[in-house]
């Protein structure tokens, strides 16, 4: 079987297997909250920097409630300035890259509490996997408390 696309006129068919664009929900909240900051007021009453798999997005999410909170305006441009401003921009211009890579990661800014939302549910998911391996070790072992 064949898996082409191609339904406009004159449009080239195209494989669907070469699509491969991966959506990583931490890149599209943190992009969705640098393209509509306002959104953030509404994610920060239950998503935690913690919550993010990729540290840069928690400490970019940590300086988007920073930045708020001193009411300095938050885009791609000023947050890669606050990091400039804490010496945090390595010659090879780390992070501005993945501050683009953030913004282009966000298909509707308006939808960054849905992107947070998978997330927080990430998250869980790990929490619960890493308490499952301490209790499989402490089974294991046949050693600790019920504290532990």
């Amino acid at each position: 079987m064949c898996n082409l696309v191609g339904t406009f006129v004159g449009s080239h068919p195209q494989n669907l297997a070469a699509m491969t664009t991966v959506f990583d929900p931490d890149y599209a909240t943190i992009g969705g909250l640098l393209l509509a900051p306002a959104l953030y007021d509404e994610v920060n009453r239950w998503l935690r920097p913690a919550d993010f798999a990729a540290p840069l997005c928690g400490e970019i999410y940590e300086l988007i409630g920073d930045m708020r909170s001193r009411g300095v305006p938050v885009d791609p441009v000023t947050v890669l300035g606050e990091f400039r401003q804490q010496g945090r921009v390595r010659p090879d211009g780390y992070p501005a890259i993945e501050l683009v890579a953030m913004v282009q990661a966000v298909p509707v800014p308006e939808a960054a509490p849905y992107y947070g939302r998978l997330v927080l549910q990430a998250a869980v998911f790990r929490r619960v996997a890493d308490y499952g391996a301490r209790l499989n070790q402490i089974g294991q072992l046949g050693r600790g408390t019920p504290d532990d």
